[in-house]
């Protein structure tokens, strides 16, 4: 195992491994049905100018924008290779 991160402190450029989804937040759900799943990997494409707030990811072939309060839900690692 690497670095143990939150998704939303990766900065740009960065990539990573899906470690967990936090369940039990009314989002969760929703991000598991978007392909942030256990296992994928993740990479942020963007992040907006000053605040860094929304982040664009790329993951399972497709681009999300994500809140930085919906990407603290997802435990990734930096380390781990997919």
């Amino acid at each position: 195992m690497g670095s143990v991160k939150l998704l939303k402190d990766l900065k740009k450029n960065s990539a990573a491994t899906i470690l967990d989804v936090r369940s039990g937040h009314p989002l969760s759900e929703r991000l598991l049905e978007m392909g942030l799943v256990a296992g994928e990997r993740v990479e942020i494409l963007h992040e907006a100018p000053l605040s860094r707030d929304p982040i664009v990811v790329f993951c399972c072939g497709t681009r999300l924008a994500l809140r930085r309060n919906e990407a603290e839900l997802v435990t990734v690692d930096e380390g781990e290779k997919a």
